[in-house]
């Protein structure tokens, strides 16, 4: 789209020049014509034809056309730029929140501090703590995470449904189903996304994973547009689980609504 966008503008730049040229150089044939030429056999004088006015006329607003053509595209270039450096700092905070929770997951102890996290991220607690299971089961389950800390987030994601289709019983389906949807989250595939958060809370509901799933839920509600499905969300989440990482999470997103709210009401 850019390097589209900047060719157009080489393009026009162009064409403005040689217009320009073109109508400077009538502008100087006019001027030149206008002097009368003496015909030696005759005597008389005569003015050679040139570009008349209103050919003149034409030209200049082709060229203020292209003008403004080209202003219109520098806004355009302006905009994608603008973009551009939003969507950089958004992957930076997704990429950086992530990684801390990574690495909470790696330090793993049951009771580990919570993580510190952005408004979009959920807590890494106990949840993540690693039940005991067959080696097999551990092997095929790291391979997928370490498809989520490289980044690899497709794959990651498919990684951990063939986990859990080889071992729907096993103690680490719930979190592979909590990574299924998290992959999908930070690729902003939401309505994916809130589908296999859903499955966390309704094929797992005794998984220490249901109030984190619980609250990306209302995260993305609000991706949505669903602020008040959300809200409903969040207040469910202080009810149930008060005084955990997600709960504090929930209290402050609601607060951040009823911040917009009122602003809005103003």
């Amino acid at each position: 789209m850019m390097s589209r966008i900047i060719k157009k503008l080489g393009v026009l730049l162009a064409v403005c020049a040689v217009f320009s040229v073109q109508a400077a150089e009538h502008l100087a044939d006019r001027r030149s014509n206008s002097v009368p030429i003496i015909d030696d056999s005759s005597g008389k004088t005569s003015v050679p034809a040139g570009p008349t006015p209103g050919s003149i006329v034409d030209l200049l607003k082709q060229i203020d056309q292209l003008q403004t053509q080209v202003q219109q595209l520098q806004n355009q270039v302006e905009v994608q730029n603008h973009e551009l450096e939003k969507l950089k700092t958004r992957d930076a905070d997704l990429s950086r929140d992530f990684d801390q929770r990574i690495h909470a997951l790696e330090q793993g102890a049951s009771h580990a501090a919570p993580v510190s996290s952005g408004p979009n991220t959920a807590s890494a607690t106990a949840a993540d703590t690693t039940p005991k299971v067959a080696p097999q089961e551990q092997q095929e389950y790291d391979a997928a995470f370490i498809l989520m800390k490289q980044g690899e987030y497709e794959r990651a994601s498919q990684t951990f449904r063939a986990f859990i289709t080889h071992h729907p019983q096993s103690g680490l389906a719930s979190n592979a189903q909590y990574w299924i949807a998290e992959a999908n989250y930070v690729l902003r595939n939401f309505k994916i996304s809130l589908e296999e958060f859903n499955k966390v809370v309704s094929l797992y509901p005794a998984s220490p994973k249901v109030p984190d799933a619980t609250l990306k839920i209302g995260y993305i509600d609000l991706e949505l547009g669903a602020d008040d499905r959300a809200r409903a969300v969040f207040q469910d989440i202080i009810r149930h689980y008060p005084g955990t990482t997600a709960a504090n999470l929930a209290q402050q997103r609601l607060d951040k609504i009823g911040a917009v709210n009122s602003s809005h009401g103003q």
